[in-house]
C-alpha cells in the first residue's frame, strides 16, 4: 500500500508537500504512511477540483460558479443516512462491554456455513484478546 502511494505521489504533484503538524503527532514508523496519504489527498482533490472546473465552464451565467458550492454542500447527506444506517461494530460494542449486540452483530455480518456459531464466538474472543492486549479497558470479561 505504501509503495502504490508512493509511485502515485512521484508520478504528479512532487512540489506539494505537507505542513510539519500532519507528522506532528505521529510515531516515526507512521510519518511516511501520514506524508504519503496527504500527498494523495492532496493530488486527489486538485484533480477533483480541476474537473469541476472543466465541467462548469461553458454554463453560462450565474449557474457556472454556484453548482459546485451546491454539489460541495449536498454530498454529506447521503453520507449521514448511509452511517446511520449501517450495522453496529463489533469492535466497538465489544469496547463498551456489550457482549450480546456484539455478538449478534457478528452473526448478521458472517456468511451462512455449517460453523458459524464457531467462527463467531472465534472472532469474538480474538476481538477481545485484542483490546487486552492493547491495554484497553473492557466493561465486561465474560466469555459468551
Amino acid at each position: 500500500m505504501i509503495t502504490d502511494t508512493r509511485r502515485l505521489c512521484q508520478l504528479c504533484f512532487a512540489h506539494t508537500s505537507p505542513p510539519m503538524c500532519v507528522c506532528a503527532g505521529v510515531e516515526g514508523k507512521l510519518h511516511l504512511d501520514m506524508f504519503l496519504r496527504f500527498k494523495l489527498t492532496t493530488i486527489c482533490s486538485i484533480l477533483l477540483s480541476s474537473g469541476v472546473v472543466r465541467a462548469v465552464a461553458g454554463i453560462p451565467g450565474d449557474l457556472a460558479w454556484r453548482m459546485p458550492f451546491v454539489l460541495q454542500e449536498i454530498w454529506p447527506i447521503p453520507l449521514f443516512i448511509a452511517a446511520y444506517f449501517a450495522p453496529e461494530s463489533p469492535w466497538n460494542a465489544v469496547r463498551r462491554g456489550q457482549m450480546d449486540e456484539a455478538r449478534q452483530s457478528l452473526m448478521r455480518l458472517s456468511q451462512d456455513t455449517p460453523n458459524k456459531e464457531h467462527e463467531v464466538d472465534a472472532a469474538l474472543a480474538y476481538i477481545k484478546v485484542e483490546y487486552l492486549e492493547a491495554g484497553c479497558e473492557i466493561a465486561e470479561l465474560t466469555m459468551v
